[in-house]
């Protein structure tokens, strides 16, 4: 993976437009996305809301924190939602 951050926002919680709860984000141009213009730009970013994960069972925790990653490296590498769902764990 080229050109991404990874971060961890302790306190936000985000809902998504149908007021579903969001546990991490991927925000940039999908891998396959980018052309020979990509290039000298921001990184791309993954956020983990981990407030979000408050009301999961703490032995839950680190099966669901590696899902929610790989679940947006996947959007990262141009995964769909659909394409993803195949792969869910959790």
């Amino acid at each position: 993976m080229e050109n991404i951050t990874i971060e961890v926002e302790p306190e936000k919680i985000v809902f998504d437009k149908s007021h579903n709860l969001i546990l991490g984000q991927y925000t940039g141009v999908p891998l396959p996305q980018r052309g020979p213009a990509y290039q000298n730009v921001l990184p791309d970013k993954i956020v983990i809301y981990l407030k979000a994960f408050d009301n999961y069972p703490s032995d839950k925790l680190p099966a669901l924190i590696t899902n929610v990653l790989q679940h947006e490296i996947g959007h990262y590498f141009g995964m769909s939602e659909a394409e993803l769902s195949q792969y869910k764990k959790i």
